[in-house]
C-alpha cells in the first residue's frame, strides 16, 4: 500500500445527540496549522442543529486540540453558549465512542482509497489532493449509512426522516 511510512493528520468530531461523525484533513495540529478548521467545525455543529444551542466541547488535554476547541467556541460566537470539558484517561463511555469513530473513519478512508485506486487503475497516494475529500466523505458515509442501535442513522436523526437519494461510488463520474 502507498501509505507505508506516510500519514495524514485528521481531526474527527463525534457529536453525541445524533451520533454523527465529521472528519477533517489538516496540515498539522493546532489553529496555526489550520486556521479555517474552527469555522468549519462550528458550521458542521450548526448543520446538526447546534447553531444557537449550548454545546459542551470535550477533548483530551493536548494543548493543540484545546486551542482548537477554544477557537471553535469563539467561531460559534459570543451569543452562543459554549462550555469546555477535558476528557480524562479512562472516561470509558465517551472516549470509547470517539475512539471507535476515529477507527471507523480510518478504516473507511483506507477502503475508499483502495476502491478509487482500483477504479482508476492507478495508485492513490496519501499525498494526493483527493485524500482530504476522501476523509470528509468517509465521515459522511458513516453518518448517512451506519444504522445505530435505535434502527436509524445519524442523518435520519439530524433530518428527522430517511434519506432516499441514491449514492454512487466515490470518484465515479455522473452524467446527467
Amino acid at each position: 500500500s502507498g501509505m507505508v511510512g506516510s500519514s495524514m493528520t485528521m481531526v474527527v468530531l463525534w457529536e453525541s445527540l445524533c451520533d454523527s461523525v465529521w472528519a477533517y484533513a489538516v496540515k498539522g495540529k493546532g489553529v496555526i496549522a489550520e486556521p479555517g478548521l474552527p469555522i468549519r467545525m462550528a458550521d458542521d455543529l450548526a448543520t446538526v442543529g447546534f447553531g444557537s444551542s449550548q454545546v459542551v466541547l470535550k477533548t483530551d488535554t493536548e494543548p493543540a486540540i484545546v486551542e482548537v476547541r477554544r477557537a471553535v467556541g469563539k467561531a460559534r460566537g459570543v451569543d452562543v453558549p459554549t462550555t469546555y470539558d477535558d476528557s480524562r484517561v479512562g472516561d470509558s463511555n465517551s472516549n470509547a465512542k470517539v475512539e471507535r469513530s476515529v477507527r471507523e473513519v480510518k478504516g473507511l478512508v483506507r477502503t475508499l482509497r483502495s476502491a478509487l485506486a482500483a477504479d482508476m487503475k492507478a495508485p492513490v497516494t496519501i499525498k494526493s489532493p483527493v485524500i482530504p475529500w476522501i476523509i470528509r466523505h468517509a465521515a459522511y458515509v458513516i453518518t448517512r449509512c451506519k444504522v445505530l442501535d435505535d434502527g436509524r442513522t445519524a442523518l435520519q436523526k439530524i433530518k428527522g426522516r430517511k434519506t432516499v437519494v441514491p449514492m454512487v461510488s466515490f470518484g465515479e463520474a455522473v452524467m446527467f
